[in-house]
């Protein structure tokens, strides 16, 4: 009985283990345009004091959270989230759309920016606990939104981002092309000046820097500026993947009918 209890400890944390294995997504350090475009590393270095950010943000070991940890998300204690648009580097720029989505049913969205804001625009979005509505707020111009009101499942939500090349999550699994179009990058302290503010202030732990690839991973250059934002008060939720709680299930089932065969044969 100690070596069945033995097993299953194994096995859950082998689980544990390859659920976090993910590694970070790689990031073209050219930039978009065969070159002609500032890279995402230039972006961040762009709005840094100094020049030079302490986030690595090209190749393959940059400091992005790993694929799924990025996946849902939930406001932070204050109740309410800040998004402000950094920069847009995309042939379809006037088109895209961007804004979070139900990670229980992808069809309740709830439209954030689209093709005609730009830099420096910013948005709050609240989050009605009695009923699990969005309530989304300009802090710019243009003061116009269509979404206000969707009710989601619960309080957790995941980031979208519509171009004419298709819908993209920031949950890799629901995207047509199964590919990361996202990367997602936590403060760490830099001093940083957002487009629209006349003041550098800190890049807390608590607001991260989302980079988007616009385009199906076939036609993509990889370069992750085409849409890039601030989120603030939000930090990625605890929700385990759908596959890894399938196989820790099954591989704990399995184990169970096991030790019950066993101890059936002792009896």
């Amino acid at each position: 009985m100690k070596k069945f209890s033995l097993v299953i400890l194994i096995l859950v944390f082998g689980v544990c283990l390859f659920a976090g294995m993910a590694s970070a997504t790689w990031i073209n350090p050219s930039g978009g345009g065969n070159g002609s475009e500032t890279s995402l590393q230039g972006v961040l270095n762009n709005i840094t004091n100094g020049g030079t950010s302490s986030v690595d943000a090209s190749g393959t070991d940059n400091a992005s959270l790993p694929d799924g940890a990025d996946s849902i998300w939930q406001i932070s204690a204050t109740g309410v989230s800040a998004a402000t648009m950094i920069i847009e580097i995309a042939g379809f720029a006037s088109q895209n759309v961007f804004g979070i989505y139900d990670p229980y049913d992808i069809s309740r969205r709830v439209q954030l920016f689209a093709g005609s804001d730009t830099s420096g625009d910013k948005i709050a979005i609240s989050n009605d606990a009695a009923d699990q509505s969005w309530v989304i707020s300009h802090l710019s111009a243009p003061l116009t939104i269509s979404d206000t009101g969707i009710v989601f499942s619960s309080s957790y939500f995941g980031y979208y981002l519509t171009s004419p090349d298709g819908t993209f999550y920031s949950d890799t699994s629901k995207n047509p092309d199964l590919y990361d179009h996202l990367v997602a990058f936590q403060g760490t302290g830099d001093m940083v000046k957002l487009p629209g503010s006349s003041d550098y202030r800190t890049w807390t732990n608590a607001e991260y820097i989302l980079g988007w690839e616009d385009r199906l991973s076939n036609l993509s250059d990889k370069d992750y500026q085409d849409l890039v934002i601030m989120v603030e008060s939000v930090n990625p939720a605890p929700v385990p993947e759908p596959a890894t709680m399938l196989l820790l299930g099954s591989g704990l089932i399995g184990l169970a009918g096991f030790g019950r065969k066993r101890l059936l044969k002792k009896a």
